[in-house]
């Protein structure tokens, strides 16, 4: 996972993840790193 440390977890629309950290990484699902965000698109979008 890049050594990334989860800071706020929240559930936008959609039912996705966005995971506030450094590095993109994969975790699960398919990742964007934007501006040190990691954002997880999960089911719903």
């Amino acid at each position: 996972m890049g050594g990334n440390e989860i800071i706020e977890e929240v559930t936008p629309m959609g039912g996705g993840n966005i995971v506030v950290g450094g590095q993109g990484g994969s975790i699960d699902g398919i990742l964007t790193s934007v501006g040190g965000k990691i954002i997880e698109v999960g089911e719903g979008i």
